[in-house]
């Protein structure tokens, strides 16, 4: 029910700006008829850490040079349907002395069938 994780990468062939890292956890809650998960994620991206193609498109809108928070959730309203939404708190550009706030609200309707 409880993961935790860290996700760490360096970029031998860069300069300035070569590491990234993300650290956090999920939790899943299913002793009720209904089960629901948490999760938390921070995660510190340097502008040359990755090739940007390849980072999560929806953290700091695609790309790298970004950090900030993650916080995800999901509730079963039924074994078929479930709710989700995930918030990212970010901040994106200060590697490039251009820092602004970057803030999503993705929310999600799951179905299995």
């Amino acid at each position: 029910p409880t993961m935790l994780f860290v996700d760490y990468t360096h970029n031998l062939d860069a300069d300035d700006f070569d590491t990234g890292y993300a650290i956090g956890g999920d939790m899943s809650f299913k002793n009720s008829r209904h089960p629901w998960k948490l999760g938390y994620t921070y995660q510190d991206l340097e502008a040359d850490a990755t090739f940007g193609l390849f980072s999560d498109s929806d953290f700091i809108g695609g790309g790298t040079d970004g950090k900030g928070h993650i916080i995800r959730g999901s509730y079963s309203l039924t074994k078929a349907i479930a709710l989700g939404g995930t918030l990212f708190v970010n901040e994106r550009g200060g590697n490039a002395g251009e820092s602004e706030d970057y803030n999503r609200l993705m929310l999600d309707i799951a179905f299995k069938y």
